[in-house]
């Protein structure tokens, strides 16, 4: 599987991730043809939605501020084809159940909420290229 997950212990607190936070011209090639796709792109969505129901924000890295080149600007999942790369992220502030199991309890929920995503970018973009999954 291509996705791992991140997380980040700091004085801010716990945070998590999941996505990719950056893609080779390859993969973002893929990725915006599967986004355009009407077969493909609206399962990004869904699974956005769905991660951001569990209050855990989906959000782009480096988003374009126009459409990308050969996308019209009035695509329905334009915002989604702006992005370059992809990430679910989570942070919870210090508080002393850090301290606890509950932490990694946090993070594996996190973990299991955004696999959707995980799942849709190894499906439709997958490794960079001269890469392969094992």
């Amino acid at each position: 599987m291509i996705g791992t997950g991140y997380v980040q212990l700091s004085a801010e607190g716990l945070a998590a991730g999941d996505g990719m936070y950056g893609m080779s011209p390859s993969q973002l090639d893929r990725y915006r043809r599967a986004v355009a796709s009407d077969r493909s792109g609206p399962g990004l969505e869904q699974v956005v939605a769905g991660i951001g129901q569990h209050g855990i924000g989906v959000s782009g890295r480096d988003v374009l501020k126009t459409a990308p080149r050969g996308y019209p600007a009035d695509h329905p999942r334009i915002g989604l084809l702006r992005y370059k790369g992809v990430v679910a992220w989570h942070q919870w502030p210090v508080e002393p159940w850090l301290e606890t199991t509950a932490a990694r309890e946090r993070v594996a929920g996190f973990l299991r909420t955004t696999r959707p995503l995980s799942e849709w970018l190894e499906e439709h973009v997958g490794a960079p290229a001269g890469h392969e999954t094992r």
